[in-house]
């Protein structure tokens, strides 16, 4: 009978985390993309006997590790890392409308990590690189904020005012003091609608201000009319239905007023 005792199993302690999250989503996390360690990483990751584990918006790291009793107890990973290590990992999109409400400026890194875009190469959309002491094992996730598009809210109200009526609709909301204004102006949507609306009242208004993308949307956004709501939460523009306004993004929703008289 062998009474040798079993050696303990090995030790693990997170070593990183890489975590993507969207200023577009309710909850803050970004599940759009698989975030993939390049095929040098993988290797430099196997032989120091980490483990990858995935999540929803990005992935867990960790390192089998022994302690250091001297001079003070310390956690270290039981295979040294060298120094100036690199570890890149990739970013893979999978959701093809992200671009349609994720705004389009420049990604940046910090002090031990830069992002690069490399969507001229359609292989992937970013690469991580991570530059910082590997045999410090702290835990401390990469956090990585995309924020949401912002563009202009076009409101399109077709009606059909009484004959003589006093109609002067406005459109706001008032709890973010949002307001839209009625343009003057055309576009190719507001004139295919005077020709489909035929002998209606079709108006345009515009949001004052560009405003962000978001999942939950915003409420009360109110049409009204005499200062009286007569309809009190508009549906919010959809990202889905976009246009070119003069040098910006436009969202637009058709609204349709039409009592009996």
């Amino acid at each position: 009978m062998n009474l040798d005792p079993k050696p303990p199993p090995p030790a693990y302690a997170r070593l990183f985390g890489i975590d993507l999250k969207h200023r577009y989503y309710a909850n803050g996390l970004c599940s759009d993309f698989a975030v993939i360690a390049t095929d040098d990483t993988a290797r430099l990751l196997r032989n120091h006997r980490c483990v990858v584990k995935p999540k929803a918006n990005g992935i867990e790291i960790f390192v089998e590790t022994v302690t250091d009793t001297d001079p003070k107890p310390i956690i270290k990973p039981k295979i040294a890392f060298s120094s100036n290590v690199t570890l890149s990992f990739e970013l893979h999109l999978n959701n093809p409308e992200f671009e349609l409400f994720t705004d389009p400026g420049p990604l940046k890194g910090e002090s031990d990590w830069q992002i690069t875009d490399a969507k001229q190469t359609q292989r992937y959309f970013g690469k991580l690189d991570i530059n910082r002491d590997f045999n410090k094992v702290e835990g401390k996730s990469i956090e990585f904020f995309f924020s949401a598009k912002k563009a202009f809210w076009v409101y399109y109200l077709i009606a059909n005012p009484a004959e003589g009526e006093e109609f002067s609709p406005q459109i706001q909301q008032s709890d973010e003091k949002i307001s839209w204004e009625l343009s003057n102006g055309s576009d190719p949507i507001f004139e295919h609608l005077k020709v489909q609306y035929h002998g209606m009242t079709v108006l345009r208004f515009i949001s004052k201000e560009r405003l962000p993308c978001r999942e939950s949307g915003l409420r009360h956004i109110q049409l009204l009319l005499k200062e009286k709501a007569i309809i009190d939460n508009l549906p919010n523009p959809s990202w889905r239905n976009y246009f070119q306004l003069e040098d910006a993004t436009a969202n637009f929703h058709v609204v349709k007023y039409l009592p009996t008289h």
